[in-house]
């Protein structure tokens, strides 16, 4: 995690997220209560937000596939 979006890096600057139970899907969780949000307009990271208001952005739900 860099600044407030989400990169590729090495390991050893790797951010380690909670996954926690959303209303969709998965949420992934920094240790300051962020969530993943999806960029607006479709482009870009993914960026932690507390809230996707007043930010105008969607939480960035996941699901687990076999």
């Amino acid at each position: 995690m860099v600044g407030n979006g989400i990169r590729l890096d090495t390991r050893e600057n790797a951010t380690v997220f909670q996954v926690v139970a959303g209303g969709r899907g998965l949420l992934l969780k920094d240790a300051y209560g962020n969530y993943a949000t999806y960029p607006i307009g479709g482009k870009g990271w993914l960026q932690m937000y507390a809230s996707v208001l007043p930010n105008f952005r969607d939480f960035g739900y996941f699901r687990v596939q076999q």
